[in-house]
């Protein structure tokens, strides 16, 4: 690590699993909120190396690193790790849930830096563009400790300000990484393509019972380049190998050049 590097900066330095000198595509791969990214992807390395292809997990950099508790600072933490490799480096983005938008947050940062992934795969998270039934979902546990029998529809978009005020200290009590993704929701929303035009591949479950298919679609708003919506069998966690995960990794091999 760099001498001037901080403790907490050479905690989140091992959000990434190894950095070394990269032979093929990169596929940087993030974990939904609650789930270790190195335990989650850890069966895709096999498949995808037929393809010339390596996976890298990412974990949340709130995981390791709690005083980041915004999504500013869990993107900042995470590009200045991936620009540590080379600008000849060859990679794609792969976010699941929560791990989506930090995806997507990342990919346009480092797009914004000259170096945009060759494409970004976002799975089983509503776009940030729109109203998040999912972090509804989420946040619906503190309003039941209120007697709410659901979210009030004048905070159906998890405007954060409007949150605390309505929560009170409920709010502080929450995760950090549920109170990153509510602080973030309000500053994406009507978000548009801008300067990125990076591929997206939205991935969702046909059975997900807080995703819609509508939810899915409507990330096509946030990218100038191509884009497409695949369904795969299975709900929220249709990633896991007892449901799609075969399939899953068939379709990103396809879209990054090669099968497994």
């Amino acid at each position: 690590m760099p001498p001037e590097q901080t403790t907490s900066e050479a905690r989140v330095d091992a959000t990434v699993d190894g950095i070394t000198e990269p032979s093929g595509m990169l596929l940087f791969c993030l974990a939904y909120s609650k789930a270790s990214a190195q335990t989650l992807f850890k069966d895709w390395g096999g498949a995808l190396a037929k393809a010339g292809i390596t996976i890298v997990p990412v974990e949340h950099p709130e995981r390791v690193c709690p005083t980041i508790d915004t999504l500013d600072a869990a993107t900042d933490a995470l590009v200045r790790v991936l620009s540590l490799y080379p600008p000849s480096t060859r990679y794609a983005l792969y976010g699941h849930s929560y791990g989506a938008l930090l995806a997507y947050a990342v990919a346009r940062q480092l797009s914004d830096l000259g170096r945009p992934p060759i494409r970004l795969f976002v799975g089983a998270f509503s776009s940030p563009a729109g109203a998040n039934p999912l972090m509804a979902s989420m946040t619906m546990p503190c309003f039941e400790a209120l007697h709410y029998s659901s979210v009030p529809r004048a905070l159906s978009r998890m405007d954060a300000l409007l949150l605390q005020g309505a929560l009170g200290q409920l709010y502080f009590e929450r995760t950090s990484t549920e109170r990153i993704i509510e602080g973030a929701l309000a500053a994406f929303h009507a978000n548009s393509a801008g300067g990125f035009a990076t591929p997206i591949t939205a991935l969702r479950g046909t059975d997900d019972p807080v995703v819609s298919a509508s939810e899915m679609e409507a990330w096509a708003a946030l990218t100038a380049g191509t884009f497409e919506c695949v369904p795969f069998e299975g709900d929220h966690f249709f990633l896991h190998k007892a449901q799609s995960q075969p399939a899953m990794l068939e379709l990103i091999a396809a879209r990054l050049g090669a099968r497994p």
